[in-house]
């Protein structure tokens, strides 16, 4: 009966090394996003922004993520 292929204990930590990269790279960029979020919160309650201004600052926060 065939298994397939085996996978080395090098290779392991290889593909583990670059999912987690991957993790930390995701992570990074959801706390900068998260930021950015948290600042258009303390913006909106200190200067009452109109909506249009809101979601403009919405699209910039997107295009930037």
């Amino acid at each position: 009966m065939a298994r397939g292929k085996v996978s080395t204990t090098k290779e392991l930590q290889e593909n583990n090394n670059k999912l987690a990269g991957k993790l930390k790279q995701t992570t990074k960029r959801l706390d900068s996003t998260l930021t950015r979020i948290g600042g258009l919160r303390a913006h909106i309650v200190a200067h009452s922004p109109t909506n249009e201004d809101v979601l403009r600052i919405l699209d910039s926060i997107i295009q930037e993520s």
